[in-house]
């Protein structure tokens, strides 16, 4: 891509991407929107089912608990897990151990924003 350059970099989840894309095509900053672009927010429109201001707070909700990351947290929004083995999965390769404490603190602040 000649003429492109990286301006900054910052972790997102799905919910923020797709406000992103809504609010590009909303505001027509592109002329022609892509068939990659309208593939991506018709995924996004199926399968996240919390609003970005949502997927913002929980994000801090979730900053506030010992052994989460912002990589684990924006994970946790994405995916929304529901059972102590969800959370587990999304653990996996990480170094910490989680207590059936932390995975009940983090089940309580998902159970909070799902719909």
């Amino acid at each position: 891509m000649i003429g492109k350059k990286i301006l900054e970099e910052k972790l997102i989840t799905m919910a923020e991407a797709k406000e992103i894309l809504e609010k590009i095509i909303e505001e027509k900053k592109v002329q022609e929107v892509s068939y990659v672009t309208k593939q991506t927010l018709d995924y996004l429109k199926k399968f996240i089912k919390i609003s970005a201001e949502d997927a913002r707070k929980m994000f801090e909700e979730l900053m506030k608990l010992d052994k989460i990351n912002e990589r684990i947290a924006i994970k946790i929004i994405d995916l929304m897990p529901r059972t102590p083995e969800e959370v587990r999965a999304i653990y996996a390769k990480e170094i910490y151990v989680l207590t059936k404490e932390d995975i009940d603190k983090i089940l309580n602040i998902v159970y909070k924003y799902l719909k």
